[in-house]
C-alpha cells in the first residue's frame, strides 16, 4: 500500500495533491482505452513518472528556489 505524507505549506501539499489525483484519474482513463505510455509500465510507476515530471517542472518554474524546495517537499 502507497502512503502519501502530507507537510510543508498547505497551499503546496494541497497543489500537490489535487495533481496527484488528476494524473492518476488521466492514468486510469487512458488504460481503460488500452492506451498506456510504455506497455511494460505498472500503473503506480506510470502515475508517478508522470507526477514527479510534473512536480520538478512546477519547483523549478517558481520564482525563489526555497519555494521550489519546498513544493517538492510537500508531497
Amino acid at each position: 500500500m502507497y502512503r502519501a505524507v502530507l507537510q510543508g505549506r498547505p497551499s503546496h501539499y494541497l497543489h500537490s495533491l489535487l495533481e496527484l489525483l488528476r494524473i492518476s484519474a488521466e492514468v486510469m482513463a487512458r488504460r481503460a482505452v488500452n492506451r498506456p505510455i510504455v506497455l511494460q509500465w505498472k500503473i503506480p510507476f506510470e502515475i508517478g513518472t508522470i507526477f514527479y515530471r510534473h512536480q520538478f517542472k512546477h519547483a523549478l518554474a517558481m520564482d525563489d528556489i526555497t519555494h521550489g524546495r519546498a513544493y517538492l517537499d510537500s508531497l
